[in-house]
This record gives C-alpha cells, structure tokens and sequence, in this order.
C-alpha cells in the first residue's frame, strides 16, 4: 500500500528529516531550527544530540544547533542523575520494610544504563508498581520522607503521584496497570520476564526488555489512546526502536499479545511508522487493510495540526457521549 506523499516543506518532511539525524544519517540541506524545535516537542532533543554527535557525517556548518544539542543533553544527563539519587533513597526506604518496588517505563531504563551514560530519555516522573496490599504502607513511606500528593484523580491503577519541592520528578506509584492493557500481562509474566539489578546500594526489579516493549507500546497506543487519536509522539517510537534491537528480545512472544486486536493495531501502526521514517531495522507485522487507513491518518494529521486537533476533540465527545449512555462501572485491573 502507497505511503501518502507530504508536502515538501510541510511538517511531515521535518519529521523525514529528525528521523534520519535520529538514525545518524542528517541531511545536508537540515533545517536545523525546525528539526531542534520538533524534537524539543517531542522530548527527544539528547537523543537526537547522541544520534549525530560522532556521525560520518556530523554537521559542521551549524556549530550553534551543535552547541545548544551538547548542553541540552548534559543538562538531561545531570537531571537523570538526580534522579537516580531519588530512586535509591525511595529504594531503599521500601525495601527496607519489606516493599519490592517493580520500576516501569523511563525508570527502568534508569536501572538498566550505565551509570557514566545514563539513557538519552527525558523523563517527566518515575513509575514504580506495587502490589496492592502494599498500598497504604507504601503512602505513609512516602509522607514520612515528605512527599506530598498531587490532588488530581490519579486513575484506577494509581495511588497517587508524589512530588517533594526540591525534586526534579514526581513518584507516580502504580497497584496495576492501566486495565485497557492490564490483560497483555499474565502473572507468569511479571514471574518470568522481570529481572532483579544492583542499583544504589540496593537490588531492584525491571521488566526485561521484551515485557518492557510490551508495556510502553500498552501505554501509549491503548491507555494515552494514540491508536484512537491518530497523533505520533516520536518519542515512544523511538523507546520501542531501541528496546526492538536488544539482542534478548523475544518478538515471538511479543507477537503472542496480538490476540488482543488493539494492541496489535497498535503494534502495525509502530510499525508502519518505523518503516516510513526509515527505521527498517523494525520488527515486521503483517499489514491489514484498516491499519493502511489509520496509518495515512496519522501522516495527514502530522502535516495539519490544526485540523488534526479538531478532529479528536469531535472524536473525544463522541466517545464521551457514548461513555453516558452505557454507564459502564469502573474497576481498577490488579497487576499480581
């Protein structure tokens, strides 16, 4: 199936051209204003900074998108840093009353980095999952090192999100999954496909990198809905790029989870993604007739904003109103 041409100085060739300094390969003619700004919006600024600096073809013509790209990323590299502090002192403060904290998502890939590296991803909190028997004892840790809740409506799967003033991320703390994805993930599962890592002065718990590609394309496409809504956020692509190259991936497992239709629609519209913006290196999944439709979907809504936001605020009171008139029950989906 054709891939829709876009403009040819339209949003969509930006993004052709991030998505080949994301692969080490920049342009000659890069509008380095415009890609910087794109990558900014889509939290991938060190990255992209990692992908080019030390390319055969590193650009030399722009030494000030250069310069801004270095300082960015040791910026982010500095914050992670802090982070990590944060995780260790919250770690330890669990396991010491006997809470095993499972670390998902930017946390995870905190655990698993070298320390002198650290990962290129911006992270906004740290998510970590506990059982749900764990819940209170866990809330009065956390108040007892002076954090705070924020007041908002965390969700079913959530406890709360936890900040203190001085610290440069909040403590989401998960007692399942979201449950639009809950069902991918067996307790056999979280058995079989976590591993326990050094960190900090204590041992915690990650998915492997198969659970992991699982879990962060469960996130995006069915519970933030990007399926429904036909937006791209770069930045989740390219988590599930890097984690589709580790030697340990386990692809036919992670085709097994396909017996759930969303989240296989989700995995081809990845997947087309990939392939469009290059990344051939990509996982195939064979292609259906309806995610050609929602993949071109994607591809005009990445050259018309504007038009592309009104559409899923239509969409949105659509599925709000349908919500009203089945008044269907909330239940939060247990992880164990």
């Amino acid at each position: 199936m054709m891939d829709i041409r876009l403009p040819k100085l339209g949003v969509g060739n930006h993004f052709q051209s991030l998505a080949a300094c994301l692969r080490g390969s920049p342009p000659s003619d890069t509008d380095w204003d415009e890609v910087i700004r794109l990558a900014n919006e889509h939290f991938l600024g060190p990255h992209l900074h990692r992908s080019v600096a030390g390319s055969l073809n590193e650009p030399s013509d722009d030494l000030e998108a250069m310069e801004y790209l270095a300082w960015l990323d040791t910026a982010n590299r500095e914050r992670n840093a802090r982070l990590c502090g944060q995780l260790a002192e919250l770690a330890k403060a669990l396991t010491a009353e006997g809470i095993e904290p499972l670390l998902l998502k930017g946390g995870a890939e905190l655990v698993r980095s070298r320390p002198q590296e650290g990962p290129p991803r911006m992270l906004r909190d740290l998510d970590i999952l506990i059982r749900p028997d764990e819940a209170v004892r866990t809330d009065l840790i956390l108040r007892d090192w002076g954090y705070k809740i924020f007041p908002e409506d965390p969700g079913g799967h959530s406890i709360g999100s936890y900040f203190r003033p001085a610290d440069v991320g909040a403590v989401d703390v998960h007692e399942g999954l979201p449950k639009l994805f809950a069902h991918l993930v067996t307790p056999g599962d979280w058995k079989d496909r976590t591993e326990v890592i050094s960190f900090g002065g204590v041992m915690l718990r990650v998915p492997d990198s198969s659970l992991q590609f699982v879990i962060n394309l469960g996130h995006e496409m069915l519970h933030d809905e990007a399926v429904v809504s036909g937006f791209v956020d770069l930045r989740y692509l390219i988590e599930l790029i890097d984690l589709a190259r580790s030697p340990s991936l386990d692809w036919p497992w992670i085709l097994s989870k396909c017996d759930s239709w969303k989240f296989r629609l989700g995995l081809e519209l990845q997947t087309r993604m990939a392939r469009h913006l290059g990344f051939g290196d990509f996982p195939g999944i064979r292609e259906t007739a309806l995610g050609g439709v929602l993949h071109r979907r994607r591809l005009f809504k990445m050259s018309h904003l504007l038009l592309g936001k009104a559409e899923w605020q239509a969409v949105r009171q659509l599925k709000k109103l349908r919500h009203l008139l089945e008044r269907r029950p909330h239940h939060a989906a247990p992880a164990f």
